[in-house]
């Protein structure tokens, strides 16, 4: 989510919650990321963020896809045995 200017003359008074999204969306930010910044459920800054899709004060994009490696095992075994030295 990223948030967009000016805010449209036919928006109504935004509320709180909302503000603060905006603020929390100058940059690229995930909705998951907002939900914890927030300390909201996700399922509520999904409403809030269609409210603001709705009324052009933010744009979404998908996310980027992420690609498929084989992992590390060298790097596996030093992270098992750092978490076995705790």
């Amino acid at each position: 989510m990223t948030a967009v200017d000016p805010q449209p003359e036919t928006a109504g008074r935004p509320q709180p919650e909302h503000l603060r999204i905006l603020r929390l969306c100058a940059g690229p930010v995930a909705v998951a990321e907002l939900a914890a910044r927030l300390d909201l459920p996700v399922s509520v800054v999904v409403i809030m963020l269609c409210d603001l899709l709705e009324a052009g004060r933010i744009t979404a994009h998908p996310p980027h896809p992420v690609t498929r490696t084989t992992p590390d095992l060298d790097l596996l075994q030093k992270v098992r045995e750092g978490l076995g030295r705790l």
